[in-house]
């Protein structure tokens, strides 16, 4: 779980966790839902209605050693790995989106 700030909605902070990741080995896939929810005396308390599931880079998620998590072991991630992925290709998509216009 992990508490970011949302600069289009007037800086708002928002409540952000993982709850379901799908991974196969075989095809080299990796999806992952993450929700938006709030914090209720200590449990995270999704809001389904805002559930995503975002394909994330297989090869990146099972790396070994990769620049932005030197540590981490083969075939092995935490969750802050998870949300390193999508926020590097969520800067990617909008990257994309700016060279474009």
């Amino acid at each position: 779980m992990r508490t970011f700030t949302v600069p289009a909605k007037n800086k708002e902070d928002r409540t952000q966790d993982i709850v379901s990741i799908t991974m196969n080995h075989i095809h080299k896939f990796a999806e992952i839902g993450h929700v938006l929810g709030e914090v209720v005396e200590g449990v995270f308390v999704p809001d389904m209605t805002t559930i995503k599931y975002e394909q994330v880079d297989f090869e990146k998620l099972v790396a070994a050693n990769p620049d932005w998590a030197p540590n981490k072991p083969k075939n092995n991630f935490r969750t802050d790995d998870l949300f390193t992925l999508l926020d590097m290709k969520h800067t990617k998509e909008k990257e994309d989106k700016n060279e474009k216009k």
